[in-house]
């Protein structure tokens, strides 16, 4: 039972909360929450409830007051709302992948949320994933969200993600799809009666269906103006959203009256940062058209600043679209190009394709196209070259990276491969002076996971949702391009390329050069995918002849045997001819079908006697003796295999014995082990493990291709087993370990 003093404290500092006096709420909250954490459920409920509240209230030391221990009141609702909470803080001051780690963890299963926190969570994680640029991911969370919210019945909650989905196909250009979603979505607002969702929607309509927006957007304030009896501050955000809508569609249009329009969004964006810095950028572009060039540049300069400073990327896209318009205006070509290349840049990476296509315009509108400089091209065609004659894929790649740090300038440069769910780094390049390292993790990730976004970040100040990462923080780095290798199977890796200052390059003319030799990378691993693939057949069709020649002599003799018995005597040979054809059947079946062999549970010792039993014949011939000896004992793997594993086994110490072949079967502690010995001269010191290699032969060999131990070796690998070898008094004896089954 909390005392007295405590229940108190946490009344007042939630009635002073509910009464907007944060001074008060925060320090009656931290009478509760500066105490150590108690260990009774009902108090540290009051104790993480005043945490919040004091984090809250306070708001500058709010992240380090909610930095508390894992395990503290782990399950519960409140450390589920405070970790909720934490996730909010964090995307408020910008540290978008901590806010969007924080949220995707709470929102589990098991954090102590109750479902509708957790689905209200759900949707605050598709607007950080949204803000980060990651438009699949919010897509993919606000869809959730939207689920869990029509289950419990909330449907101004589920509309309101619906909203959201539809701001996301907005961005990607589905103007169509946008309107009848939007058109649908504002008589259901009228129907719950929900002023903000019914506002949001038309603004939507406005955007998709242009030639309609006036009408659309004096709807949406007449929508507005129905709050008049709410909160203020609703319906004054209302009221600014409206205001930024009109300024927007009035100067993408060239309307008369932009300015005025632009001059009233000022006047109520007063205590908003981002939505102020979207007036001034649309002001500087009236200005421009007005030839004010130094107001116009005064103007973008105030609306970028801001942005900068948090990293704001997505909505500092939109005010230097608004700069290349500017300078577009005021015939500033290579200006415009550089701010409407910057532009088209990163909409395309992050899924604003809208905003892409707007930048792309400009561009096109432009007299004087990008020249290319004619020794990058005929640097480019030397590396296309050089790749092409070079026989190791590893040098070739590495002239891809030395060759991406000259031209674009860089302090480092790497080939990255992607082998599944790893990246591998298999080729780099530095500055003279400069560390090898690694590239940031996370952007190359950003690259290659995204389907092949490319990171085209000529300074990672602009950029707030990458210059926070781990990777970019702990190396200090300034400009990054990351381009993804592809081919027509998919992204294979990335060519990635950083340093430590701003580029001041020609961001078009760097990214055709990266571009281009990302392509040319990708030429290499296409063809050195090709040379494994030939090698990989032809290896199958040696060890398949290897093996069929084997087969057939043994078949051979048992012929002669049978030409030589009396009728009746022949049942053993007949048996022995069924299993070789059999075996043989299989073999021919697999390298023609190339399917992989099935496993099931197999007796190691009544398979050496299949496979041992017909070569013994082999053996007479020679003089020689086969001895076998075999305890039960099974394995999970293909009868097929293992059965290529004894017969080459036994095969090599046919070739070398003088007298005597010993084959055994056992159990030693978990491991089937396989036994063969010869009494043959023994493993030459001289070729030591290089005997499992193929085409290894000692140089009195008899003839042969050196194959078959290269053959077994590399089946028992597959049956996550081993081999090795190791010499006698008198022969040698090959000992195979395999996994055993209870």
């Amino acid at each position: 039972m909390l005392v007295q003093g405590r229940g108190s404290d946490e009344k007042g500092a939630l009635q002073a909360w509910n009464d907007g006096d944060r001074d008060l709420a925060s320090s009656l909250a931290h009478k509760v929450c500066g105490e150590p954490p108690p260990s009774e459920r009902e108090e540290l409920e009051c104790w993480l409830r005043m945490t919040v509240v004091h984090a809250a209230a306070s708001r500058k030391p709010a992240l380090a007051a909610l930095r508390l221990p894992v395990a503290l009141g782990r399950g519960t609702r409140m450390r589920g709302l405070l970790e909720s909470f934490r996730a909010h803080l964090y995307f408020e001051h910008w540290h978008l992948r901590d806010a969007i780690a924080t949220a995707s963890s709470s929102a589990r299963t098991g954090s102590g949320l109750n479902d509708l926190d957790r689905a209200m969570l759900i949707r605050d994680l598709g607007l950080y994933r949204y803000r980060s640029g990651d438009r699949t991911g919010a897509r993919d969370a606000w869809e959730a969200a939207g689920r869990h919210f029509l289950r419990l019945a909330e449907t101004r909650q589920a509309l309101g993600c619906r909203l959201s989905v539809g701001r996301v196909w907005l961005d990607a250009g589905w103007y169509v799809r946008v309107a009848a979603v939007a058109k649908t979505e504002v008589a259901e607002a009228r129907r719950l009666e929900v002023v903000d969702e019914e506002v949001e929607a038309l603004l939507l309509l406005a955007q998709a269906e242009p030639a309609r927006a006036p009408w659309a957007l004096d709807l949406a304030a007449a929508a507005a103006a129905r709050m008049s009896d709410g909160p203020s501050d609703a319906r004054a955000r209302l009221e600014t959203r409206v205001a930024l809508a009109r300024a927007q569609w009035a100067v993408f249009t060239e309307q008369e009256g932009a300015r005025a329009l632009c001059e009233e969004l000022l006047e109520v964006a007063k205590d908003s940062v981002e939505t102020r810095s979207l007036g001034l950028g649309f002001l500087a572009v009236c200005h421009a058209r007005e030839g004010a060039e130094e107001e116009a540049a005064r103007l973008l300069a105030q609306a970028e600043d801001p942005l900068k400073r948090k990293g704001i990327a997505d909505t500092l896209a939109y005010v230097r679209l608004c700069a290349g318009l500017s300078w577009s205006a005021l015939k500033r070509v290579d200006w415009a190009r550089k701010e409407a290349e910057w532009t088209a840049f990163y909409a395309s990476e992050v899924g604003m394709l809208a905003l892409r296509d707007r930048a792309e315009e400009i561009i096109a509108s432009l007299d004087e196209p990008s020249e290319l400089n004619p020794d990058r091209v005929r640097r480019l065609v030397e590396i296309a070259t050089q790749t092409e004659l070079e026989e190791d894929s590893t040098t070739a790649l590495t002239a891809v990276a030395e060759a991406a740090l000259e031209l674009l300038e860089a302090e480092r440069a790497f080939v990255i491969l992607r082998e599944g769910e790893e990246l591998r780094v298999v080729a780099s390049a530095q500055a003279p002076g400069e560390p090898v390292g690694e590239p940031s993790k996370a952007i190359v990730l950003r690259a290659v996971a995204r389907e092949g976004s490319e990171i085209l970040a000529a300074d990672l100040d602009d950029r707030g949702e990458l210059r926070g990462s781990d990777s970019v923080v702990a190396l200090e780095l300034r400009s990054v391009l990351c381009v993804p290798m592809a081919l027509r199977t998919g992204v294979v890796g990335a060519l990635y390329v950083d340093s430590r200052k701003a580029s001041e390059k020609d961001l078009s003319r760097a990214a055709w050069v990266i571009r281009a030799l990302a392509g040319q990378a990708a030429s290499v691993v296409r063809t050195a995918d090709r040379i494994q693939a030939s090698d990989r057949r032809a290896r199958r069709g040696r060890e398949f002849a290897h093996d069929v020649n084997g087969a057939l002599n043994v078949l051979i003799l048992v012929a002669e045997e049978l030409n030589e018995l009396n009728a009746g005597q022949g049942e053993e040979a007949v048996e022995d001819l069924q299993q070789i054809t059999q075996r043989l059947h299989t073999m021919v079946q697999r390298f023609l079908g190339g399917e992989q062999p099935t496993r099931h549970p197999i007796d190691l010792g009544v398979l050496v006697q299949q496979v041992v039993g017909p070569m013994r014949r082999e053996a007479r011939r020679q003089n020689r003796t086969v001895r076998i000896e075999v305890q039960p004992v099974v394995v999970e793997g293909s009868q097929e295999q293992l059965g290529r594993v004894v017969s080459n086994l036994v095969s090599n110490a046919l070739k070398y014995s003088t007298a005597e072949i010993h084959v055994e079967v056992g159990r030693v502690e978990e491991d089937a082990v396989l036994w063969v010995r010869d009494d043959g001269p023994g493993v030459p010191d001289e070729l030591g493990d290089r005997i499992w290699e193929p085409g290894t032969q000692a140089s009195d060999a008899l003839p042969g291709q050196g194959l078959g131990l290269a053959i077994v070796k590399r089946l028992v690998r597959r049956h996550a087993g081993s081999v090795s070898a190791e010499n006698l008094e008198r022969g040698a004896v090959f000992t195979v370990r395999l996994p055993a089954l209870p």
